[in-house]
């Protein structure tokens, strides 16, 4: 058997380990708290909360077609985070970029432009992208988007939803 000739001092281990069990113990609270909170939550949705989003066609070559409306009002404050698209068919290297706005019809205020690849022979396909920041957008707040595509040859539709998360309140997105 060996014998420890210098035995280490634990006297403040007791109270050591009390405050580690408090702060266990402040952890599985607010994990609980958390869990609540998001089995309570409707997650994330899709803006417009319609099966199939909206259409939204650019203009001529390198030109932004008219602003679409995404929702009208915003039941609750929300993160957006993201936007799922329907590509339409590419003949081309083409590419386009999509920018959303918020603000009354006419005057709108671009909140944030989002590249749209392009590659050649790709066929319609559904693609969602991440915004380069999340972008938070009060309450009531109208959003609507435009898209630009730079394909020569004319106007480029697709079917684009917003995706976003509700605050706190977890209501769900006006439609």
């Amino acid at each position: 058997m060996t014998t420890i000739s210098n035995p280490p001092d634990v006297s403040g281990v007791s109270a050591d380990i009390a405050v580690v069990d408090a702060n266990v113990d402040t952890l599985i609270a607010e994990r609980t708290r958390w869990e609540q909170k998001r089995s309570a939550s409707t997650g994330a949705v899709a803006i417009p909360n319609l099966a199939e989003g909206v259409l939204i066609t650019s203009a001529s070559a390198d030109t932004y077609g008219a602003w679409v409306e995404m929702v009208a009002s915003l039941a609750a404050e929300s993160l957006l985070f993201g936007v799922a698209l329907q590509v339409p068919s590419v003949t081309s290297n083409d590419s386009s970029q999509m920018q959303i706005g918020t603000g009354a019809g006419g005057s709108e205020t671009v909140v944030a432009t989002i590249p749209i690849g392009g590659e050649l022979g790709v066929v319609a396909s559904g693609r969602n992208l991440a915004l380069p920041d999340p972008i938070l957008v009060a309450a009531t707040t109208r959003i609507a988007c435009r898209i630009a595509h730079s394909g020569a040859a004319g106007a480029s539709t697709y079917n684009a939803q917003l995706l976003a998360v509700p605050s706190a309140s977890r209501t769900p997105l006006g439609a």
